[in-house]
């Protein structure tokens, strides 16, 4: 199996070496492509390590383009795989030693668009068990190479949000499937949780803050994939909707931030509504 990896950075932290050391020795090449402005100044065991190749330029562009940069490199190389990781989401060995072991042992892989794994409960031990999905995210992922020519790059237009839940829609509209292993765990950073005192019942809880810039981009995202794509998902489409609308209540309700937020909602419909995709000039959200 011919394996290549790679993971998106901005400016990571101390726990970075640690956690692409976890799947390193798994793969062929890993690609570190850093968003980081200006670029970030990278550990010299990275740079000075012969299986990394580093991308950089000083600039934020996306998850979208940074992904298609490294498809255009690896497609033509004779990789069969591409594993694409966060920063932040490393593998314990015997999870990723599996995770390979069951890909090789699929049946019919050569149809599966995208592999993926479980980010949320952690299975008491590894296996072959599956389900079918569109909902894959990015960290963690296998893409099948010898499909993308048919299936295209990820779509640019997005940046940041829903970038992979596109891919798998895309896909899964040619007759690709997209497949989640739900005994393989990856330990995976899910987003800042706060502490909170709830208002239904005034105890102590955790809830998912998200800064309105990430706001804009997540809900400007869905509303583009759902006109895309309801009629053919809607099931995927009414799960993601019911996510993004808890995010959002959870930012109005306990975030500091609410009049950002308010504008953050209104400028992501305002720019979808005039085809404003990509990357944004919102320095006010932030």
């Amino acid at each position: 199996m011919k394996l290549v990896a790679v993971v998106i950075t901005y400016f990571p932290g101390k726990e970075f070496l640690s956690n692409i050391s976890s799947y390193l020795n798994y793969v062929d090449r890993l690609y570190i492509v850093d968003n980081s402005e200006p670029s970030f100044s990278f550990d010299s065991e990275i740079v000075k390590d012969s299986r990394i190749t580093l991308i950089a330029d000083g600039v934020n562009r996306g998850i979208a383009t940074r992904l298609n940069q490294v498809l255009d490199i690896v497609v033509n190389e004779g990789f069969e795989w591409l594993l694409t990781m966060d920063q932040d989401s490393c593998f314990d060995e015997d999870q990723f030693q599996q995770y390979i072991s069951n890909i090789l042992n699929f049946k019919q892989r050569e149809t599966v668009a995208m592999f993926g794994i479980e980010t949320g409960k952690t299975p008491q031990t590894p296996s072959t068990e599956f389900e079918r999905s569109r909902l894959l995210i990015t960290s963690g992922s296998m893409i099948n190479l010898g499909l993308v020519k048919s299936i295209g790059g990820f779509d640019e237009r997005l940046f940041i949000d829903d970038v992979d839940h596109e891919y798998c829609f895309r896909a899964g509209r040619q007759g690709f499937e997209s497949i989640r292993f739900t005994a393989i765990y990856l330990n995976h950073n899910l987003g800042t949780t706060h502490s909170v005192r709830s208002l239904k019942n005034m105890r102590q809880t955790n809830r998912a803050l998200h800064p309105p810039f990430r706001l804009y981009y997540m809900y400007r995202n869905f509303l583009y994939i759902s006109k895309i794509y309801k009629k053919d998902f809607p099931r995927e489409v009414a799960f993601l909707k019911k996510d993004l609308y808890n995010r959002l209540k959870n930012n109005f309700l306990y975030g500091s931030q609410k009049l950002k937020v308010l504008n953050a909602v209104l400028r992501a419909r305002k720019d979808f509504l005039s085809d404003r995709m990509g990357k944004q000039p919102i320095t006010s959200l932030q």
